[in-house]
């Protein structure tokens, strides 16, 4: 905890990302990647912090008052992605995100945060894409956390 208030990490994925490419082309592409992270940067809480992995991932870090208050805002934010179609050169395109996140028990290490998240991102990819789910929960109901 930092500071008393929890500490999470998050990956999000944009989902179906290499059809988007293959599909409309890379710039179409890198409008969509540009557009995800402003939407992320928009919706995130002011003290948390939006990175691009790589490719088609981005992580979110930062702290949230509680961990129901975390859990709920990070459902919203792939539920928000996934409400409004991103204008593109060559059109709309609904484009939805993945998002896999953990809370900091006791490690600080990013790269133990971030293979956590990941863990959480694959359970929200394998139970149906276009969801949130928590590393720290991972044995749950995915309807429970899901976005």
């Amino acid at each position: 905890h930092f500071v008393g208030r929890p500490f999470f990490c998050a990956i999000a994925d944009i989902d179906n990302f290499k059809r988007v490419n293959d599909s409309h082309g890379h710039d179409v592409g890198d409008h969509v990647l540009r557009e995800i992270a402003v939407r992320l940067n928009a919706k995130v809480p002011e003290d948390c912090l939006v990175a691009r992995l790589g490719g088609e991932e981005f992580s979110i870090a930062g702290m949230f008052s509680s961990e129901v208050v975390a859990y709920r805002a990070l459902g919203r934010l792939v539920r928000d992605v996934a409400a409004e179609p991103i204008q593109t050169p060559i059109g709309e395109l609904t484009v939805t995100i993945s998002l896999g996140y953990c809370k900091d028990h006791d490690s600080r290490e990013i790269s133990t945060l971030l293979s956590r998240a990941d863990k959480g991102l694959y359970a929200a990819k394998r139970f149906g894409k276009n969801r949130a789910m928590s590393f720290d929960h991972p044995d749950s109901d995915p309807e429970m956390f899901a976005a």
